[in-house]
């Protein structure tokens, strides 16, 4: 803490441009069961305070933007940085950064985030093309308070591993197309990585991912795909039916994009689609399917946070998980997600909607990516929701947010969950 007061008086000193939020927000959200009226999970948050610092200043050899919160209230105390939080020295076109920055290679899905905690340095190139090596990047899955708030995560094995990457990208008015490569060493992190150990290095397991996406924008319309692959090894987990002993990870994904925004309204739709396990006829994992790394890729707080679902396998801050099923858990799944509304200067109301379906789990099936509607089951859990964003100005003042969202779920699964929020703050 006081190295933090230290540091809120050197901004200050030296940018005085720096500007300070102070903030607080209120949480309510209630699951039930719909076959016995049985309470599943319940909280009324006490109201969070939270301080902040903003500053971003940029000169010919060195900038920096710093975004963090410091806040918490009965229960628990946080300090979150937001997605880029870095200083960066620079000669010529020649940038070399220490701290948090999103990867050059944003998600088609607009919530899901990811990117480097550590140190990294990019190269710009004729104006329209630029290349990022994250030479040192510390995993944890890229926490944010949006995404976090209210977990209840009770597992303290939370850790990082190094991830090392580079990302190439080509950017003008009209077209955007990213490549990227990320390799994580997982090492004995996390629940199906530590039972074998070789010595400090664990059971060398790893991943890593290529990915690839283009985009086309214009005044009003965007459309826009990406394709993701991802492979690695997982020594700990070995049966008498597979000659390395060992499990493969081999995935792939597809993200599609439309958007149309006009000066009143705007549109967006979204989609995910891994491939999954393959299996034999017992269930068996022979090979996985798509691993995912970052944040939860939901706009809404149900899903992610208090079901902590996810539609593929994935890296979280406790390391790999790969248990199936609809709580703090995953099934493979297609996730559609619409999001629209009405926007002025200052204000705009968003109305979204995420619907997931999950794959069938016969274990009569390759593993592979197939669209088609008899592949999926016939379960699904849906978040609707409501969003309300009051800026009282661009630059500072303040701002007002209301969320508010409904869990609807197939009578298989049988759940049914609200939830609302609002949250506020002033800036100065």
């Amino acid at each position: 803490m006081r190295f933090i007061i230290y540091f809120v008086i050197f901004l200050t000193n030296i940018y005085p441009q720096t500007k300070f939020k102070i903030e607080s927000f209120n949480y309510g959200i209630q699951t039930k069961s719909l076959e016995n009226n049985k309470e599943i999970f319940s909280k009324t948050s006490d109201l969070f305070f939270l301080g902040g610092i903003y500053s971003k200043q940029e000169s010919q050899n060195f900038s920096h933007e710093v975004d963090f919160q410091i806040g918490g209230n009965k229960e628990k105390f946080f300090f979150y940085p937001n997605e880029n939080t870095f200083f960066q020295f620079s000669k010529g076109t020649l940038n070399i950064f220490f701290g948090r920055k999103q990867h050059i290679l944003k998600r088609q899905f607009l919530s899901w985030k990811d990117g480097i905690e550590g140190i990294g340095m990019d190269f710009t190139w004729r104006e329209n093309w630029k290349i990022q090596f994250n030479a040192l990047d510390y995993y944890r899955a890229y926490p944010l308070l949006e995404k976090e708030f209210a977990l209840e995560n009770k597992d303290k094995s939370k850790g990082h591993r190094f991830r090392h990457g580079v990302e190439f990208g080509f950017k003008n008015e009209v077209h955007s197309a990213f490549f990227s490569f990320q390799y994580l060493n997982l090492g004995n992190w996390g629940r199906y990585s530590n039972e074998v150990l070789e010595a400090k290095s664990g059971d060398r397991d790893f991943l890593y991912e290529l990915g690839l996406q283009y985009e086309f924008r214009n005044n009003f319309f965007l459309i826009g795909l990406g394709c993701f692959l991802v492979r690695g090894l997982d020594k700990t987990q070995s049966h008498e039916i597979r000659s390395n002993k060992s499990l493969p990870f081999s995935g792939e994904l597809v993200t599609a994009k439309l958007g149309l925004n006009l000066d009143f309204f705007f549109f967006n739709w979204r989609g995910f689609l891994p491939d999954r396990n393959k299996t034999n006829k017992q269930g068996e994992i022979l090979e996985s399917g798509y691993i995912g790394m970052g944040t939860y890729p939901f706009k809404g707080v149900i899903l992610g946070q208090v079901l902590q679902f996810y539609p593929s396998a994935w890296v979280r801050s406790s390391g790999l998980s790969i248990e199936s099923g609809f709580i703090n858990a995953y099934r493979y799944s297609f996730v559609s997600e619409i999001e629209l509304g009405i926007k002025d200067k200052t204000w705009k109301l968003i109305f979204f909607g995420t619907n997931c379906i999950p794959y069938l789990e016969n274990g009569t099936k390759k593993g592979s990516m197939r669209p088609f509607r008899e592949e999926f089951s016939k379960y699904y859990l849906n978040e609707w929701g409501a969003e309300f964003f009051y800026n009282l100005s661009e630059i500072e003042g303040g701002f007002l947010s209301f969320q508010v969202s409904q869990l609807v779920t197939s009578k298989e699964i049988g759940w049914n969950s609200t939830a609302a929020y609002i949250k506020g703050g002033i800036f100065f």
